[in-house]
C-alpha cells in the first residue's frame, strides 16, 4: 500500500513538471513569434510645428537611446516584440506611446507641448551672442496696455538679460527699430563693462494675443547693434502669463 502511495506521488510529480516545462515552452514561443524590424518617427513642437532636434528617444524593453536630428527624426533597429517609446526634451513635457514591432516598420511621431506657465511667468526661446535663452527662466509683466519680457541670467565673468517691450500689442509682424514704440534689448556686462544692443531691425511676428487669458506668443528674428557691434537673434520664439 506504502508503494503505491509513493507511486501515485511520483506520477503527480512529473504531470507537474512537464506541465510546467510546457508552460515555459508556449510563453518562448509566444516571443518567438515577433520578427525584427525598426520603429521611426518624427518628434516636433506641437504650437508651431516645428520639428524639434536633439529629443531623446528611449524604449522599454530597451534597445538603445537615440536623439532625433536636426529634422526632429528617428529611427532604431530593434528585436520583435511590444515597446514603450518615449520621446523627452528639456523644455518640453515627455509623451509615452506604445508600439508593436513584427517585422516592420512602426511609426511613433511625438508632438511635444511646453509645460504650462504660471502667471508673471515667461518664456523665451532663441540664440543670441553665445547664449540658449531657453535654458533660463523669464519674467512677465504688464500694466494694463504694454508689456514686457524678460530673461536674465550669469555667467563667470559677467551678467546679462534680454527684454522684449510690446507698446499696445496686437496680433500681427512689426518691425522694432528706431521709429518703432516697442523694441527688443539685449545688454551684456562683461568685467564691469555693459554694452547695449538695441533692436535696429529685428521682425516681431505676436501670433496669439489673449486678454482673457492674459497670455501672449510669438517669434522674432534680426539685429541688435551697440557701439559698433551688433548680434543676431535666430530662431527666436516667446511665450508668457502676465497677471
Amino acid at each position: 500500500m506504502k508503494s503505491k502511495i509513493l507511486l501515485i506521488i511520483w506520477v503527480l510529480s512529473l504531470s507537474v513538471i512537464f506541465s510546467c516545462k510546457k508552460s515555459d515552452n508556449t510563453n518562448n514561443n509566444n516571443n518567438n513569434t515577433y520578427t525584427p524590424g525598426k520603429i521611426t518617427g518624427k518628434v516636433t513642437d506641437k504650437s508651431t510645428g516645428n520639428p524639434i532636434g536633439g529629443a531623446l528617444i528611449k524604449t522599454v524593453p530597451v534597445t538603445s537611446i537615440i536623439t532625433t536630428d536636426a529634422d526632429g527624426n528617428y529611427s532604431a533597429s530593434v528585436n520583435g516584440g511590444i515597446y514603450q517609446v518615449t520621446a523627452s526634451k528639456d523644455g518640453y513635457v515627455s509623451i509615452t506611446t506604445s508600439v508593436t514591432v513584427n517585422g516592420n516598420t512602426a511609426t511613433s511621431d511625438f508632438q511635444l507641448d511646453e509645460p504650462a506657465l504660471s502667471p508673471g511667468q515667461a518664456k523665451i526661446k532663441g540664440i543670441i551672442d553665445t547664449f540658449d535663452l531657453s535654458a533660463y527662466g523669464g519674467t512677465c509683466q504688464s500694466d494694463g496696455t504694454n508689456i514686457t519680457l524678460q530673461t536674465s541670467f550669469s555667467f563667470q565673468t559677467g551678467s546679462a538679460y534680454f527684454k522684449i517691450y510690446l507698446a499696445n500689442p496686437t496680433v500681427g509682424t512689426i518691425v522694432l527699430n528706431g521709429s518703432s514704440s516697442s523694441y527688443a534689448l539685449y545688454s551684456k556686462t562683461l568685467y564691469g563693462y555693459t554694452r547695449d544692443y538695441n533692436s535696429t531691425n529685428v521682425s516681431l511676428t505676436i501670433s496669439s494675443y489673449n486678454v482673457s487669458t492674459k497670455s501672449i506668443k510669438g517669434t522674432l528674428s534680426g539685429t541688435l547693434e551697440g557701439d559698433g557691434f551688433s548680434q543676431q537673434i535666430s530662431n527666436g520664439e516667446f511665450r508668457s502669463v502676465w497677471q
